[in-house]
């Protein structure tokens, strides 16, 4: 009988840790799923937070390229670029060589001298050497402030004395969805004309001050004044002061189509 007391005691223990086990077990293939049905969870969320960053991402640079005007306005020395990211360089540089060929170069310059001799056309060979350097002065998430230098030199062929250098100043303010540009632009000696064998050389210096609006994915407004002077080594009758304001509206059907509608209003004077 003590046997048997002893054997089923042997049992109960037996079966007992049996049932321990097989909760130990079950609690652990419970966490294990509830850590794998976690981890699942985990990732899909990430992936999700991926799609959604990557989607906004792309959504804002679609409307960091219409809000970016591409065209080149009066004064402009360069188009404008687009919203730079932390991690890039505030510095950025650019170097070219343009070749060019006018045959009838004189001809297509505003007639200077038409009470004289007509300047007899002239075929030239041009070759310009450009280099434009920006800075970026201020940068955060939505706003920019960004300073340029353009200089640009132009080697004529065949044409003695019409050397000339173009010098663009830039100064953008890109506070989303605004930005506002501002401009200087000058060249000291360029080659108007030949009357009776002497050259006639002109100066041009203005400004240009320009503000555009993204009004919304598809809406852009842009508004700009740009003012020039112009003066001559002779005939100072001819000085001219010119105004000129402009403004349009855009609306951006595709990334390479955005029609617009606009005016332009322009005033010139001369001296006499």
């Amino acid at each position: 009988m003590r046997s048997m007391k002893t054997l089923a005691a042997a049992f109960a223990c037996a079966a007992l840790a049996a049932l321990a086990t097989a909760a130990t077990a079950a609690a652990g293939g419970h966490e294990s799923q509830s850590n794998s049905n976690s981890n699942r969870a985990a990732q899909e969320r990430k992936s999700s937070s991926n799609r959604n960053a990557n989607g906004a991402e792309k959504e804002e640079g679609e409307e960091q390229s219409t809000h970016a005007t591409r065209d080149e306005g009066p004064g402009r020395s360069a188009p404008a670029r687009g919203r730079a990211r932390q991690n890039e360089s505030r510095y950025h540089f650019e170097v070219g060589v343009l070749p060019r060929y006018i045959s009838n170069y004189f001809q297509t310059q505003d007639e200077f001298n038409s009470g004289a001799t007509v300047t007899p056309v002239k075929s030239v060979y041009i070759t310009t050497l450009s280099g434009a350097f920006e800075y970026d002065l201020m940068r955060k998430d939505r706003e920019r402030v960004t300073a340029g230098l353009r200089v640009r030199r132009n080697f004529f062929k065949d044409l003695p004395g019409a050397n000339s250098t173009d010098v663009d100043v830039t100064l953008d303010y890109d506070f989303q969805p605004n930005r506002l540009h501002f401009g200087y632009f000058g060249t000291p000696r360029r080659l108007i004309s030949v009357v009776s064998g002497r050259n006639i050389y002109g100066e041009t210096n203005g400004f240009s001050a320009e503000y555009q609006r993204r009004l919304s994915r598809e809406w852009r407004a842009r508004g700009a004044y740009f003012f020039s002077r112009q003066t001559f080594s002779e005939f100072k009758e001819r000085d001219l002061s010119l105004h000129q304001v402009n403004g349009d509206v855009r609306y951006r059907v595709s990334r390479y189509f955005s029609p617009g509608v606009g005016f332009e209003y322009q005033r010139a004077n001369a001296e006499k």
